[in-house]
């Protein structure tokens, strides 16, 4: 009996000593964690913890408005965790003694703000961890925000709400791939950048995990109206509105090496990209050098490798005012559908190819074929067209306004099929049309001038049954776009089979 006596006793005593140790255990841990985030301070570094909360036996750990404070060469940032949830601490593992483990690691409502300033003389050399080697099972990162300034205050980059859900986290200061992950899965809503002084990047979603990425629609929106803009630009620039539904890319990959991104993807599906361009021909002509498409992607100061981006009805719109008076010249290109292959720019000798299809002007069907190779440095490309069917009569809303030419009859068919490089254009270039007549309108004026649309309609063969071939020999002009290029050669295999 006395034995069971002492031994009750023993086990009440313990149970004491217990619950008077944990209490005392966990302020001990509690002082223990925020000398050692106050001792991770330096001069370009400030951590102010605040509120700590620990559970010993369930292993947690629980923080509370916790402010972080930073200064590199180029910014100063600031991050505020309302709050921390730290699941399942095991430290020490007899595998790995310098390491420590986590069950679940929750940041909930950090607000994440970065202000760029002028470059300053700073000690970039950092403390080295104590823990070379920290894995996380679970990291959630909920409704977080993003916001950049530039030196200036004004916000480059605002991030309304961002969900991050990674597993099996593995950080490891001794591995060349310092950080590894299992997997991920995102949730980002609202994101507002200005891409230069004229447009803005506008993002309603971007949803996806470690395979695919889907982006909601994505609009580049212009800052200011055609007019506006017009007023405030020296020299000219296109005025650009593009509206994008949806985006999808397959089978993503993102690898950073050597302080470079490398981007991959087995596919891009774009669908309902609406783009509306406007160009004021009244402003001075921009004469730097204009680089064809094969150029801009082999100089991309990083590698990118996609192989299909399909693109599903689409739109584009293109206005030009050439003189002040009325509206400007309009085309269109609706119902536009067609296949990117092989975007490579990593010096592997493919060709990339363009398979488009679409209605010109809203009616006429029109398939166009271009082809480059990226690694090609003389910019060899060539591309193929056909027409089918238009009323010449719908093209007057681009030629009446800028060339004060109305055109009458029917164009059964066009065919080109061209090679050129970033010097000259030459190929072949057939035309099929009946009753084709032009009225040229007196300038500023909504009247005919018969006498000029008589001497011109002489040189022009009305009738045309059958597809004759002209050739196309046409010389670049380097301060001109790809698409004037295009423009030049229609436009010269046109005269040459009406006159």
């Amino acid at each position: 009996m006395k034995i069971i006596k002492y031994l009750i006793i023993t086990f009440v005593s313990i149970l004491i000593l217990i619950a008077i140790s944990i209490p005392l255990l966990n302020n001990f841990l509690v002082n223990t964690i925020e000398n050692q985030l106050i001792k991770a301070n330096s001069k370009n570094l400030t951590i102010t913890p605040g509120a700590i909360e620990i559970d010993i036996l369930k292993r947690n750990i629980k923080l509370k408005n916790t402010k972080i404070n930073y200064v590199t060469v180029t910014e100063n940032g600031n991050v505020i965790l309302p709050e921390i949830h730290i699941y399942g601490i095991q430290p020490n593992s007899y595998k790995k003694p310098d390491s420590i483990t986590i069950d679940s690691l929750t940041i909930v409502k950090a607000l994440y703000s970065q202000k760029k300033q002028d470059s300053i003389n700073i000690d970039t050399k950092t403390k080295k961890s104590t823990l070379p080697y920290i894995a996380i099972n679970s990291l959630k990162i909920i409704k977080a925000k993003h916001i950049v300034q530039d030196k200036n205050s004004d916000t480059t980059l605002h991030t309304k709400s961002l969900n991050l859900t990674i597993s099996k986290l593995n950080y490891n200061t001794n591995s060349k791939e310092k950080i590894a992950i299992d997997s991920y899965s995102y949730d980002i809503d609202s994101i507002h950048t200005p891409l230069d002084d004229f447009e803005k990047l506008y993002i309603e979603n971007i949803k996806g995990d470690s395979t695919t990425m889907k982006i909601t629609n994505l609009q580049i929106r212009p800052t200011y109206s055609k007019e506006e803009m017009s007023a405030l630009l020296k020299k000219e620039k296109d005025w650009i509105d593009l509206k994008v539904r949806s985006l999808v890319i397959h089978n993503q990959k993102l690898n950073f090496k050597d302080e470079t991104i490398q981007i991959k993807a087995d596919s891009i599906e774009i669908d309902n990209a609406k783009l509306s361009v406007y160009r004021d021909k009244q402003i001075a002509d921009d004469h730097s050098y204009k680089p064809l498409y094969s150029k801009k992607l082999r100089e991309l100061n990083f590698p990118i490798l996609i192989p299909k981006i399909k693109l599903n009805n689409g739109s584009i719109e293109y206005e030009e005012r050439i003189q002040n008076n009325g509206k400007p010249g309009m085309i269109t290109f609706t119902e536009l559908k067609g296949t990117i292959y092989d975007i490579n720019n990593t010096g592997i000798n493919n060709n990339t190819t363009i398979d488009l299809t679409t209605k010109f002007m809203g009616h006429a069907p029109f398939t166009f074929h271009w082809n480059f190779n990226i690694a090609d440095k003389t910019d060899y490309f060539k591309m193929k067209g056909e027409l089918h069917n238009l009323t010449a009569a719908s093209i007057n809303q681009f030629t009446l306004p800028n060339l004060n030419v109305q055109c009458t009859g029917h164009i059964d068919h066009v065919y080109f099929d061209i090679s050129a490089n970033d010097y000259k254009a030459q190929g072949k270039y057939l035309m099929d049309y009946k009753n084709f007549k032009i009225e040229i309108e007196k300038k500023n004026e909504n009247q005919i001038n018969k006498f000029l649309s008589n001497i011109a309609n002489i040189f022009i063969k009305t009738n045309k049954d059958n597809l004759k071939e002209v050739h196309i020999d046409v010389k670049r002009d380097p301060e001109k776009s790809f698409f004037n290029f295009l423009w030049l050669c229609v436009k010269q295999g046109t005269l040459h089979s009406v006159t």
